[in-house]
């Protein structure tokens, strides 16, 4: 069960860093497009490892969570930057 929930949490965390390494909109300059593109891939390696063989670090639920709050709190700043303009 957990173990669906920290895939589910890197999943979003995956499209928001392929989202924003990659869009006009996102304000970033190269060197955070290259760390969001690092962690995208990141992302998607920790996923196949938690597939393989479950999660294996007792704060991985914790990390999981804050690295998806920070990615939606990012898309929802972006929005709302977005909307301003």
């Amino acid at each position: 069960m957990i173990s669906t929930y920290i895939c589910a949490a890197y999943l979003l965390l995956f499209a928001a860093c392929a989202a924003g390494a990659f869009s006009m909109n996102y304000n970033a300059n190269l060197l955070q497009r290259v760390a969001l593109s690092i962690l995208a891939f990141w992302s998607v390696w920790r996923i196949d490892l938690i597939w393989d063989h479950g999660w294996g670090y007792p704060h991985e639920p914790v990390l999981a969570t804050a690295l998806m709050l920070y990615a939606i709190g990012s898309f929802v700043k972006t929005l709302h930057w977005r909307w301003k303009k």
